[in-house]
């Protein structure tokens, strides 16, 4: 999942394309470049740009988010070279003269995109500008440099261009890139049940009332059967507690699948033992090094959900609806002859997985996009549109604390004579945060159009695609997974 620019804008515009930026006089974006210049048609010429202001503006501030290039003039392209070009001599440069000194840097960063395109690929070794279409942002390393900016020269070198090409002109203006939150070095994580108590153990023996659920991956367990193939299990001193190695193996889809059922099917003909209006879950997630698909699709990784089913005798409900393209209905259904009543639900998994390619060496490479995919009755089609959490990223080889909350909709109208509503009303709530940071929040879900439809609990899983088997063999770990009636939060220390 990738982390999308703040503003959206479709391609086609005149002069700028697509991503945000900032112009001289600070507005979003706005047309009064930081610098300009005409760009030369002879390959391996320099094509020279005055920074100074924004340079200025990047060493006042701290703030050093990138130049944002574009192109206006003839709609041909115009490829220059990048900061992993062959020859040391093709690297963009910016030469920052001070009262200091004189600083020559060569580009930390760059990175390029077509909006016509779904696709990303490596831009390491060139990148390519397009009217209206195709943008790039350059990042230089300021750290070196001290004292006042008499002048900032920024060069690029064109590598290829097509005939046909004449009077384009580069602007410069400030990169303007969402923010993305390190959930490491949250400085207030939001705290609940879990900071009452000095470890998971005492949370989990605690006996208190709002705690419906907590387990390790200590073996026996309900996590005994959940994995394929089966899991490994480890101490972690740190924590106390025992945590899974899972494996997503190669040409397979599946690795986890287990739910801890905090709402049992034990009423007559299968109805709920109980109704959950509103839930809370956490787990713990860890990622390997080996761990992203190359392939362009995302893994699901676990969430809490309303899914149901029927109620199966062995223990467990046995779903119908709400993965798979089978979209819910959020009814309560007859299914006859003195079965068990089907409630046709809805999952909710959590998106991440796609790493860069083996030609990208973006410092990024690592860090890992999280979105939802989240199964409801306003979908428009059998398989459900993912939205991602904005401004936040997850990396490899750190744990992370997952903390979900999920209240159903409520309803109104006329019922049927199974008691299911005519109206589902749009206010249904998930939450999420991310090591006690909030990451994501939606309040107008529509789930169920019945009164015994709550909110199921976890689904811990781990699974490739959609369709696609995974390329490669790839391992995460999982730990501490609790479900309960309110927040529970990252521990104290």
């Amino acid at each position: 999942m990738a982390i999308p620019w703040k503003r959206k804008y479709a391609s086609g515009s005149a002069l700028f394309g697509v991503g945000n930026w900032l112009d001289a006089a600070q507005t979003p974006e706005g047309s009064t470049a930081y610098g300009s210049s005409v760009v030369l048609t002879s390959l391996g010429q320099s094509t020279a740009i005055n920074v100074a202001a924004l340079v200025r503006r990047w060493l006042s501030t701290g703030a050093n988010r990138g130049a944002y290039l574009s192109v206006r003039g003839s709609a041909w392209p115009i490829d220059f070279h990048g900061r992993a070009a062959p020859s040391a001599a093709d690297r963009p440069t910016l030469t920052v003269v001070t009262n200091s000194g004189s600083y020559t840097l060569v580009a930390a960063a760059n990175a390029t995109w077509n909006s016509t395109s779904y696709q990303g690929s490596g831009s390491a070794a060139g990148f390519r500008l397009s009217p209206g279409t195709q943008p790039a942002v350059l990042r230089f390393d300021l750290s070196g440099v001290a004292g006042t900016v008499t002048s900032a020269t920024l060069s690029v070198k064109v590598k290829a261009f097509e005939g046909g090409r004449t009077g384009q002109v580069i602007d410069v203006f400030e990169c303007d890139p969402p923010f993305i939150v390190v959930p490491e070095n949250v400085a207030s994580p939001k705290r609940g049940l879990a900071a009452q108590y000095a470890s998971f153990d005492a949370l989990k023996t605690s006996g208190n009332p709002n705690l419906l659920y907590a387990a390790d991956f200590k073996s026996p367990g309900v996590f005994d059967k959940g994995f394929s193939p089966p899991a490994t299990r480890t101490l972690n001193p740190a924590t106390g507690t025992t945590y899974a190695r899972g494996t997503l193996a190669a040409g397979a889809n599946g690795s986890l699948d287990a739910r801890p059922e905090v709402t049992q099917g034990s009423g007559a003909r299968g109805t709920p033992n109980v109704v959950h209006e509103e839930l809370f879950s956490q787990y713990w997630l860890y990622l390997e090094n080996d761990f992203g698909t190359t392939l362009d699709t995302a893994i699901k990784i676990p969430a809490m959900g309303v899914q149901f089913g029927w109620w199966n005798p062995v223990g467990y409900w046995q779903q119908t609806t709400g993965n798979g393209g089978a979209r819910g209905t959020g009814l309560k259904v007859d299914r006859g002859a003195g079965l068990n009543f089907e409630y046709q639900g809805h999952s909710v998994r959590f998106l991440t997985g796609v790493a860069p390619g083996p030609e990208d060496d973006d410092p990024y490479n690592g860090w890992f996009g999280i979105g939802i995919y989240p199964y409801n009755l306003d979908q428009e089609g059998p398989f459900p549109a993912g939205e991602n959490f904005l401004n936040v990223a997850i990396r490899k080889e750190s744990w992370y604390c997952f903390d979900i909350r999920i209240k159903q909709n409520s309803m109104s109208g006329a019922q049927d004579g199974l008691g299911n509503y005519a109206t589902a009303n749009a206010d249904g709530v998930y939450e999420v945060w991310l090591n006690g940071y909030p990451v994501y929040s939606r309040t107008d879900y529509r789930w169920r159009r019945h009164a015994e439809f709550g909110v199921q609990g976890i689904w811990m899983d781990v699974y490739h695609g959609g369709i696609p088997a995974s390329p490669t063999t790839m391992h995460y770990r999982v730990d501490r997974v609790s479900v309960a009636k309110t927040y529970v939060g990252p521990p104290a220390n």
